[in-house]
């Protein structure tokens, strides 16, 4: 027994050498065509906590404000639309409860969503209508967020290939030209160049 694990031993440890030794050889054969990035894919992940701040980093600074104002603007609105939400939800619980009345501190602020009753009891229409912008709040608020969600993927997405991207060779080598002719004709022209 001794002896099959000293031959699987030797044997193991003459095929790490071996294929250390071939990957230092193959290597150096690949050097010469490795490509060295100058940016980390990781840090821009994680730096798209904050949409935009990817974007700065892959140095796509036009590309940081639009990212950033549309996830504050989202957040602006599921903050509106769940305070809307509230609002409904508070009055529709006073609506149904045993006095059936919804009173409210500032009527001069009362739109015609909103129902100013001092002394008289909703109909079942009013409360109908309650609900219906309480679903409508929550709807919107809710496709807000589903819009947030949206934009931090795009600006993980947008970031993490901005990255591996950073390094890519865009010289002028390659050209499109549309050129238009006196006949009225466009003339599309390809040039390459080494």
């Amino acid at each position: 027994m001794l002896k099959i694990i000293t031959i699987l031993f030797l044997f193991l440890s003459f095929t790490l050498l071996n294929a250390q030794e071939s990957d230092s050889t193959s290597n150096i054969a690949n050097d010469t065509t490795s490509i060295v990035m100058t940016k980390k894919p990781s840090e821009a992940l994680w730096r798209s906590v904050i949409p935009g701040w990817g974007q700065v980093y892959n140095e796509e600074y036009w590309k940081a404000p639009i990212l950033f104002s549309a996830a504050a603007s989202l957040t602006g609105l599921i903050i509106h639309f769940n305070s809307e939400f509230n609002d409904y939800s508070n009055q529709i619980e006073s609506a149904l409860d045993a006095r059936k009345r919804i009173l409210l501190e500032n009527p001069e602020q009362a739109t015609n969503e909103y129902f100013f009753i001092e002394n008289q009891t909703l109909s079942a229409r009013q409360v109908e209508i309650l609900k219906d912008n309480s679903e409508l709040a929550r709807d919107r608020r809710d496709l807000s967020g589903l819009y947030l969600l949206g934009v931090y993927v795009i600006s993980t997405v947008d970031a993490y290939v901005g990255t591996h991207l950073y390094d890519f060779n865009v010289d002028e080598d390659v050209s499109l030209n549309f050129l238009p002719r006196f006949d009225g004709a466009l003339v599309v022209s390809l040039s390459y160049s080494f």
